[in-house]
This record gives C-alpha cells, structure tokens and sequence, in this order.
C-alpha cells in the first residue's frame, strides 16, 4: 500500500507490468476460489482500510493483497522463517520465477509439514506463511532465481 521512496520508482514499474499483474490476478483468483471465506475477510478488511485513508492505493490491480514482496536475484534464497507480520490464519501467495532446473534446486520447504516440494518456475502456490516456517533450496551455478 505504501513504497520507500528509495525503491518507489522499481516498483512502480513492476506493479505496471502486464506479466506481474497477470501473476498476481491468478494467485488472488486462487485464492477466492479454494478459500472464498477467507478471501471474502480480506476484501471487507482492505474495503475499509483504503476507504479509511485514500493515500493508500493497492499494489496490483484485481489483487487481494496489501502488499507484495520482491526478491530480486539472481539467486535469490531465503532461509528458514516465517512471515510475522502476516494475517496467521492467511495465506500468501508465492510465485517462482527465473531461470533454473527445478528438479536439481529452488524447492520449497514447509518445515512444520516436513514438506520439500519441487517448485518449478510459474509456479505458484499459497501457504500460510505466518504460521508455517518455509524457506528454499539453493539452485546451481549459472541459473537464475
């Protein structure tokens, strides 16, 4: 809903393109299908909240969330942690994009569920990445993520 200005003009290029916007479209349409209760408590909550302070404005349009994070690369890995600041009972949509062998790296690991899952690039999946700690798999020399 809101940038550091330091990064302001990055992201407002990203959140303008056509392809970001068609990922975030399909993660958000998603998640109103397979969790429609879920999806019905955030948009009631960000209706409020945007009508509340008109500054705000979302990141994508056609999309749930109030907020996007990007990992840039070109190999980008994150370690075991969970998404603290996140609704606990809500998910989030993570997408894979780049350029690597999906079989030899870039899985995803649901620690608490013991779950190391092959994550090929376009992928996308929702976890609640609150309340379940995930990280990623390392990819190889050469490939990008």
């Amino acid at each position: 809903l809101s940038q550091d200005p330091a990064n302001e003009e990055v992201f407002k290029r990203l959140f303008e393109d056509p392809s970001f916007i068609r990922i975030a479209r399909v993660a958000s349409g998603a998640f109103a299908t397979w969790v429609p209760e879920l999806y019905n408590y955030y948009a009631e909550h960000m209706d409020a909240l945007l009508s509340d302070d008109p500054s705000l404005k979302m990141n994508f349009p056609s999309s749930i969330w109030a907020s996007a994070t990007v990992n840039f690369g070109p190999k980008t890995a994150c370690f075991k942690h969970m998404d603290s600041g996140n609704l606990p009972c809500g998910l989030c949509g993570i997408t894979a994009l780049g350029d690597y062998d999906p079989v030899l790296g870039g899985h995803l690991v649901l620690w608490q569920l013991k779950l190391v899952i092959q994550f090929p690039l376009g992928s996308t999946i929702l976890i609640p990445s609150a309340s379940i700690s995930h990280s990623n798999v390392a990819i190889r020399p050469g490939e990008r993520r």
